[in-house]
């Protein structure tokens, strides 16, 4: 016990002071020779680390933007201004899920408790990035000025076509589709104004909104104090098994519960604590990762929207959710990916086996990697040394696994066995109808591993635009996350060539649409939603 408190204690003092450290590190300039030994640090690691370094780039081409990015380091930069040298040459690799990080200003240790719990100006929004503009989608700052639908002119005098002009060559899909970019650089905006402003506890917004310009403050959110007093009256409520309710004139009053109403709440609230934990609940968002939904009066038309492949108990949302489809005769089914960055491989193995009019099928190809004997360390490379201490025991079981599943081919290439390369049986509840995908630029890895199989397998109908990840599959797998030994940058690499059964001649583009729609801004920020409709339009049913 003695140990595990000092490993504890060390650990906290250690996240104390590298918020410091971090923030020091961002202003101090690297030496020449310090940002070359990074260049060549990422390039050794990438060809010896990916296992398709070459797919959309030569080896040859790929060495010559590293020395020439060596001779164009000519004078002392910091970590940012080394970042906007070094991120292009890993992007031209053409892997989405290899991306590197800027050094972001962290919380030192004399103000983490003001800002526990707190909300930065930027955080209090969703933006969209179209047309060359970024719009506010939702505002949830106290500043109800600024109208959804707003243009963001600049924020604390930095235009969103500035950062967009800057960051752009950072920015990757996989393959040679450009439709994950445009998306992915609306997500990311807020971290490049982050890195450019810091942390801040209120900026300004330039607006546009409905030709009329203006300027508006918008303030961090800090969280309310509750006092004493009022926690032990919460306290007391709960061990009186009261609930405090509101009236017509909206005074609270207590109301006291009988033993069976008690009972009744305590099951309620265990039963939606498992929903959450078993569908994925939001709060911020106040949605659920996976959620099987009825939007028209057609009791046999369904929309199954997967925000992700992460975050929730899947086995059990999918057979719940396929047994109340098969029991309700859904006809028509939509599976909306759109926005669905990926996630597990073991998800979508579950969700495919329900979707599939095969009796028997196989999810992927074999996984191609680098190494047999490297393996092991490759996946989890980037750990701390205090970390490989603590887990030696996991390490010393799974390395010799890890060695054994992998096999060197007749090709001469080292193919790691992952579960999902198996033969696998459709499910019981299988569904059998109509099936509509929908997909946009950030359908992506394991999203678009699903689609490119439902594709190939002519079992869906496709609707809306390209997705972000290619048909033919995606390096991922396991992404261990390097530190760049100088600049300290994050670097996030994959070291398995994930790759769908199904595949595709055209080469570098992700699972097309067989009808192409691509909302217009306007019909975003007024949550119009033409690729359902157009769904909707050809089945004859009414919203």
């Amino acid at each position: 016990m003695k140990k595990i408190s000092f490993v504890l204690l060390s650990l906290a003092l250690i996240g104390c002071a590298s918020g410091k450290k971090n923030n020091l590190r961002m202003n101090t300039e690297l030496s020449v020779d310090e940002m070359k030994k990074d260049v060549k640090f990422v390039e050794r690691k990438l060809f010896n680390m990916h296992p398709d370094v070459d797919l959309y780039i030569s080896k040859e081409a790929l060495h010559k933007k590293f020395d020439s990015l060596s001779k164009t380091i000519t004078k002392p930069l910091k970590p940012n201004d080394f970042y906007l040298k070094i991120a292009p040459v890993v992007a031209s690799v053409r892997q989405g899920h290899m991306s590197l990080n800027l050094l972001n200003e962290q919380l030192e240790k004399t103000n983490k408790k003001k800002y526990k719990g707190s909300k930065s100006p930027l955080s209090q929004f969703d933006f969209l990035w179209n047309d060359g503009n970024l719009y506010v989608l939702k505002n949830n700052s106290e500043n109800k000025e600024i109208k959804e639908g707003s243009v963001i002119l600049d924020i604390n005098g930095i235009s969103p076509q500035k950062f967009y002009e800057k960051y752009r060559p950072t920015i990757t899909s996989d393959g040679l589709n450009e439709t994950f970019i445009q998306k992915w650089f609306g997500r990311k905006i807020t971290s490049y104004y982050a890195s450019e402003i810091g942390i801040v506890d209120s900026l300004t917004m330039k607006i546009n909104c409905s030709d009329s310009i203006s300027k508006q403050t918008v303030h961090r959110i800090f969280k309310k104090e509750v006092k004493k007093s009022k926690i032990s009256n919460k306290s007391k409520a709960v061990k009186d098994s009261t609930v405090i309710v509101k009236n017509d004139t909206l005074k609270p009053i207590k109301k006291i519960l009988t033993k069976e109403q008690r009972s009744a709440q305590r099951d309620s609230l265990k039963l939606l604590a498992k929903k959450d934990r078993i569908y994925g609940y939001n709060k911020p968002k106040n949605e659920y990762t996976i959620n099987l939904s009825y939007p028209t009066k057609d009791s046999t038309f369904a929309v199954l929207k997967v925000q992700s492949f992460t975050g929730t108990k899947y086995k059990k949302a999918y057979k719940a959710i396929f047994k109340e489809i098969k029991e309700k005769n859904i006809q028509n089914l939509v599976l909306d990916l759109r926005g669905n960055t990926g996630g597990r491989v073991t998800e979508i193995n579950e969700l495919y086996s329900y979707l599939t009019k095969d009796e028997k099928f196989t999810l992927l190809n074999p996984t191609v990697v680098t190494s047999k004997w490297k393996l092991p360390y490759y996946m989890h490379a980037g750990r701390s040394a205090l970390h490989y201490v603590m887990l030696s025991p996991f390490y010393v079981i799974q390395s010799p696994i890890v060695f054994f599943k992998t096999k060197k081919g007749k090709d001469g290439k080292f193919y790691y066995k992952l579960e999902e390369e198996k033969k696998y049986n459709q499910k019981e509840n299988y569904y059998d109808g109509e099936l509509f995908v929908l997909t946009d630029g950030l359908s992506f890895s394991a999203a678009s591993v699903i689609s490119s199989n439902l594709k190939g397998t002519k079992r869906a109908t496709f609707i809306g635009n390209e997705t972000g990840g290619t048909y033919n599959g995606t390096v991922a797998g396991r992404l261990p996350i390097l530190t760049l030994p100088n600049s300290k940058l994050k670097w996030r690499l994959g070291v398995m060539n994930i790759s769908p059964s199904e595949q595709t001649d055209e080469f570098g583009h992700g699972v097309r649409p067989d009808i192409v729609l691509i909302p217009t801004t306007e019909q975003i920020i007024n949550k119009e939603d033409p690729e359902l409709d157009w769904i909707l339009n050809k089945l004859e049913i009414q919203k």
